[in-house]
């Protein structure tokens, strides 16, 4: 993402709920500072957790593998 306005974030925190009601978590990968001081201003820093956010693809990809194979272990 490269800009974000207020609907943008309203959009996220509104769909982030509906994927939450389905056990779905939202990731985001290589967000430019002033689009997360933005995210964070309209509080979707509480609705998506500060870990699902990812400096690169590959560092998002290796935690969801990571979480994936956890999840396994624990069943």
């Amino acid at each position: 993402m490269n800009n974000i306005g207020a609907t943008a974030v309203i959009t996220l925190w509104e769909f982030q709920e509906k994927l939450q009601d389905e056990n779905i978590e939202m990731r985001f990968v290589r967000i430019k500072t002033h689009v997360m001081e933005i995210m964070k201003h309209g509080g979707l820093e509480e609705a998506i957790t500060p870990q699902h956010f990812y400096l690169s693809i590959q560092a998002g990809v290796n935690a969801c593998l990571a979480e994936l194979q956890a999840r396994q272990r624990e069943k």
